[in-house]
């Protein structure tokens, strides 16, 4: 599907940006993958929507683990979206590299 590919991403943070990035595949409404933040990789499943996605991960933030939900759209070689956390949205944008 369109949606399928790895894409370095770029979470805008109060601290600054803060670099990562996202494996993902769809299969029919189903979204695997993974997402790496601070080193660390995670791997994810969530929900596919024609080019907008949806899933819940953990992640490593400067103030360590954070649960976050994550919402997002592929446009081409494109995707942004924002990740909803405990301390409110943040938003990302990042390119396909593979």
């Amino acid at each position: 599907m369109a949606i399928d590919g790895t894409y370095d991403v770029i979470v805008s943070t109060m601290s600054g940006k803060e670099p990562g990035s996202m494996t993902l595949k769809a299969e029919g409404d189903v979204l695997t993958g993974s997402v790496t933040s601070s080193g660390e990789t995670t791997d994810i499943t969530g929900v596919v929507d024609g080019d907008f996605f949806e899933f819940e991960s953990e992640i490593n933030s400067l103030i360590g683990k954070l649960q976050v939900k994550i919402a997002g759209e592929v446009e081409g070689d494109e995707v942004s979206g924002r990740f909803k956390t405990p301390m409110g949205n943040l938003v990302f944008n990042g390119t396909r590299v593979g």
